[in-house]
């Protein structure tokens, strides 16, 4: 059990330090998922608002229906990780695609502010003859 009530840094090093994880919060999914631990859902109540949604709309990213266990479906450590799902091929894909768009975003970014910084000087000196 991991106690996520504290300080997020902390709970990520546990996280990264297991097996598999099992996890009635999606956080928890998303962190095994970046660092290739796997993982799955499990329903602790079914007083969970929207019935899953955010479970299943995050699984649809990768192609996948979500397998989900409930509290009393779990025997064992074992029977965890015999249930859990691996990293989906996809995610390596997603992650290179985002990759490359925050490249081209810095990159873009460089490049106006090099733009916004040139239209300056060429403002500065055009009124600077202007008044001259």
């Amino acid at each position: 059990m991991i106690d996520v009530t504290r300080n997020p840094k902390e709970v990520i090093a546990d996280i990264t330090r297991c097996e598999a994880i099992a996890s009635s919060s999606l956080h928890g999914l998303i962190i095994a998922d970046a660092f290739g631990i796997p993982s799955i859902w499990m329903q602790l109540s079914n007083k969970v608002s929207g019935k899953g949604f955010k479970f299943k709309d995050y699984y649809s990213v990768f192609g996948e229906t979500p397998n989900c266990l409930t509290g009393n479906e779990i025997i064992s450590i074992k029977q965890v990780k015999q249930n859990t799902r691996k990293r989906s091929s996809k995610i390596y894909r997603i992650k290179e695609e985002l990759d490359l768009m925050f490249h081209n975003l810095n990159y873009l970014l460089e490049k106006h502010q090099y733009m916004m910084h040139n239209n300056f000087i060429y403002r500065y000196h055009y009124c600077k003859q202007k008044l001259d």
